[in-house]
């Protein structure tokens, strides 16, 4: 599901998409939002996943205004032209 703080950019070369990034904006952070406050569940598969809820949290907290980037990608052929780190430069900014 894609929340309204969502961001998703792309990179075009005429028509082609050569790169996307998605994630939260700074100051809307998704994981941020996704806390586990209930005690830790028996099942251990539950655990891990309540686990990685709880260190997210603790991490989180010291950043002070902070986006997330979930998912980038570039075109193979054309990594290493700056095309990432303008789209991640965007997200930062939006």
């Amino acid at each position: 599901m894609i929340q309204s703080s969502t961001i998703a950019l792309g990179a075009r070369v005429g028509e082609v998409l050569v790169g996307v990034v998605m994630g939260s904006p700074p100051g809307q952070c998704r994981l941020c939002h996704v806390l586990a406050p209930e005690p830790r569940p028996n099942d251990h598969h539950l655990a891990i996943d309540w686990q990685f809820h709880q260190n997210v949290a603790q991490a989180h907290g010291r950043l002070g205004v902070h986006g997330w980037i979930e998912k980038a990608a570039v075109e193979p052929t054309l990594h290493g032209l700056g095309i990432g780190r303008r789209l991640l430069e965007s997200a930062a900014a939006a």
